[in-house]
Order: C-alpha cells, then sequence, then structure tokens
C-alpha cells in the first residue's frame, strides 16, 4: 500500500506520463496540483500516526534543507513583488510546485527500512520497464500518448528521436540495476537484463545530457568496485561494434552522442549556441541581483500568455541549464544552499560505512546524486517538480541507509545520546 501510494506521486508529478488526455494543457498543472494534495494528506497521516520513536529520522539536515529552502522560496516571492510588480498572491501561487520538496519526509516516513527501499527500487525499475513498451508501441505507429512530440521530433544519428516520458526514472532505474548486478557478481542476472533495456532504452531516447551523465556515473561504479575487466571488455565491445557500424555505413547513436555534444561545445553550434545565450543572459541576471537572487522562480504566467513579457523571459524562462537557472532564481544564497547540499550529501553517504546492506543502498544513493550533479549541466532538478521528487527520494533513502549503520554501530544495550538524536549534522 505504502509502495503504491509513493508511485502514485511519482506519476503525478510526472503528468501521469502522458497517457491521459487533457492533462498537458497549461503544462499539466492538473496533475501537478493532485500531486500536492496526496503529499499534504500523506503529512498528515504520518502526523497522526508517528510516534516519537519512529519520527526521529525526520531529524536530519536534510528536513532543515527543505525548511529553509522553502523560506529561501517565500523570499523569492517578496523579490518579485518589488522587481516585477506582481502580487503576493501571485507570487505564491507561482511557487506552489516548490511544496514537492515536502515528498521528502514522506519518502523518509514511507521507506522505513532498507528492505522497504529495495522493495520500491524494484516496483520503481518495473514501472520504468512498462513505459519502455509503451513507448515502443508508440513509436511503431500506434501513438498512445497524449503530447506534442509523441510521434517524436527531430532525427539525430539517422533516425527520428523517440518519445519515451519521464526519462528521470529511466535514469535512476537503470543505475539501481547496475549497482545490483554487480553486487550479484555474476556473469547474468535479471539485473543486468533489465539494465540493458532501461540504459538502451536511454540511449534510444538520444538526449545527451542524459546519456553522458548515465555512462559516466555507470563508468565511476565500476572504478570504484574495481571491475576493471568488466570495463575494458565493455569498451572492446564498444569499439566492435563501432568498427562493424563503420563497415556497414550505419551511425552509432551512443559515439554520435559524444561526438556531436562535443563538437557543438567545441563549435557553438546546435543546441549549444543557443544555451551559451541562455548562460550569458542568466549570468547577467545573476550579477544584477546577486544578494537576493531575481525572483525568477516565482513570476507567474498571465491568462495572455508569454507575448509582451520582454525581458521577464529572460528571467523566468529558459529553465532548462540546472547551474545557471539555479543560480538566476536564487543569487549567492543559492550558491550557499547548494554548495550545503552537496558536502553534507557526501557526508551522509560516507556514514553508510563500505560493507553490507546499509553501504549497499547508501553508495547507490551517492551514485545516484552524482548523476544528478553531472546531468544538471543542462537538465534542472532543483527547481522542477518532476526533479524535485527524484532528488527528494535520493534523500530519503541516503538517510534511511545512514540511519541504519548508526543502529547497527551501536551496543544492544546503550542508549544513543539525545544530542547526537536531534543532530541534523549526525544522521
Amino acid at each position: 500500500m505504502v509502495i503504491a501510494y509513493l508511485i502514485s506521486i511519482i506519476a503525478l508529478v510526472h503528468n501521469m506520463f502522458n497517457l491521459i488526455p487533457g492533462n498537458t494543457r497549461a503544462g499539466g498543472t492538473r496533475t501537478l496540483d493532485a500531486g500536492l494534495v496526496i503529499i499534504l494528506l500523506g503529512l498528515v497521516y504520518y502526523a497522526l500516526k508517528l510516534r516519537r520513536s519512529t519520527a526521529q529520522p525526520l531529524a536530519n539536515f536534510f528536513s532543515w534543507y527543505v525548511f529553509f529552502y522553502l523560506l529561501l522560496v517565500v523570499v523569492q516571492v517578496a523579490v518579485a513583488s518589488l522587481n516585477y510588480s506582481q502580487s503576493i498572491l501571485d507570487g505564491f501561487i507561482a511557487a506552489r510546485h516548490q511544496l514537492y520538496y515536502l515528498s521528502f519526509p514522506v519518502f523518509l516516513l514511507g521507506l522505513n527500512d532498507l528492505q522497504k527501499v529495495e522493495t520500491f527500487m524494484k516496483a520503481f525499475t518495473g514501472l520504468a520497464i512498462v513505459l519502455i513498451v509503451i513507448s515502443l508501441v508508440n513509436y511503431s505507429g500506434f501513438t498512445m500518448f497524449y503530447h506534442q512530440r509523441a510521434e517524436g521530433h527531430g532525427v539525430r544519428s539517422g533516425i527520428v528521436r523517440a518519445f519515451i516520458p519521464a526519462m528521470s526514472i529511466m535514469v535512476m532505474a537503470a543505475l539501481w540495476e547496475f549497482w545490483a548486478y554487480l553486487r550479484d557478481n555474476r556473469r547474468f542476472s535479471i539485473h543486468l537484463a533489465s539494465f540493458m533495456i532501461v540504459y538502451g532504452a536511454i540511449i534510444f531516447r538520444q538526449t545527451r545530457g542524459r546519456i553522458i551523465a548515465v555512462t559516466l556515473t555507470l563508468v565511476l561504479m565500476l572504478i570504484a568496485k574495481r571491475r576493471f575487466k568488466l570495463l575494458a571488455g565493455g569498451a572492446v565491445l564498444l569499439v566492435l561494434g563501432l568498427g562493424i557500424q563503420m563497415l556497414v555505413g550505419s551511425e552509432s547513436i551512443l559515439l554520435n552522442t559524444f561526438e556531436s555534444a562535443y563538437s557543438d561545445v567545441a563549435q557553438g553550434e546546435g543546441t549549444w549556441s543557443t544555451r551559451m545565450k541562455q548562460i550569458q543572459s542568466s549570468w547577467n541576471v545573476f550579477m544584477d541581483n546577486f544578494m537576493t537572487g531575481s525572483g525568477g522562480l516565482v513570476i507567474r504566467q498571465q491568462e495572455g500568455g508569454w507575448a509582451g513579457w520582454g525581458d521577464l523571459l529572460t528571467v523566468a524562462f529558459n529553465a532548462d541549464l540546472g547551474y545557471w537557472t539555479w543560480l538566476k532564481f536564487f543569487g549567492y544564497p543559492g550558491i550557499v544552499f547548494l554548495l550545503a547540499l552537496v558536502l553534507v550529501f557526501y557526508r551522509y553517504a560516507l556514514l553508510c560505512g563500505s560493507h553490507g546492506e546499509r553501504a549497499y543502498i547508501g553508495q547507490f544513493a551517492a551514485y545516484h546524486f552524482t548523476c544528478i550533479l553531472i546531468s544538471m549541466v543542462t537538465i534542472n532538478y532543483l527547481t522542477h517538480p518532476a526533479g524535485i521528487v527524484l532528488l527528494c527520494l535520493t534523500m530519503a533513502i541516503v538517510v534511511r541507509a545512514a540511519k541504519a549503520e548508526e543502529t547497527s554501530l551501536a551496543e544492544p544495550e546503550a542508549e544513543i545520546p539525545a544530542e547526537r538524536k536531534i543532530s541534523p549534522w549526525n544522521p
């Protein structure tokens, strides 16, 4: 029941995967608002049900991070009111989807032990594979999705780019299955098969930022586990595959991903040329609002649409560059928040140890967080609702692993000191 509830949050924040007509209007705000409602209902349920002992995991850094982040958003509402003569009410309406950060305590309390984390991730991978199957049916010509790009968009590597919804789910599922495969230490397993399906879908979608981020994270996993033979074997297979494709005159999607990304960055062409302009405009907004942030996060689109906004588009729109969008919105306070999040997250991961189930779960969370950090060169995880939810899920997983490590280290008769229980810096 808990697993189904948590999966429903993920489905709603991803606009029910574009499988239901009518949800794509106004950016899918209907399903996004419904997701907020069930998160708030979950918080009420846990508030009524929890005892002090079961609520103790909430005493951690990330709970405080969520609290102060939401305060920062409130400040941005005031900044937007001053900078753009927008009403406070409009600011709060525009900011409401930042409340998806409240999914962190819901995930943390719902996944109350490591076994539930594993069960949830199995269901999570199952969801990813179901979406892949539906996407293949959609790609074959039987339109399944209600989305403007349901029939594909653009041609890359000689084929039409497929529409696969919820790519952030695919990324997390691929890393989970590959990490599980490395733990099995077998030549072949169901985890490897699942990984190949999901990773294949990521490549087939041809979103370069995600392909590069996932591939680099996989390499880091192999190096950390000292699986150099597997790493070398994968490299050999890749070279052989590329050689065969060159002989038959076809293009390699994976190779083309890295080649085109390098070419675009080096020569300032393709989508990167547009992004460079976005970076420059974001930098200007950041410098103009260094101490307070711009308030662009909470600018509300009016009924007339974007027409006539002029310079406001620079502030409020173009939010697909993770780091630059964050700086543009929050200024210097955003730098402090981001650095604190990164440093403390890895500290929690280190506290999970290096052996046993806790280490396995905690290290997975660390690798997914690393993938998020790499992805944020081009993808916005920190203020987009779908990214927020998976970030909160990852934070909840690492806290659960760290808490389990603490329990295992404590003597059976020993009482954990009260000050350690409540300190957000000691999970």
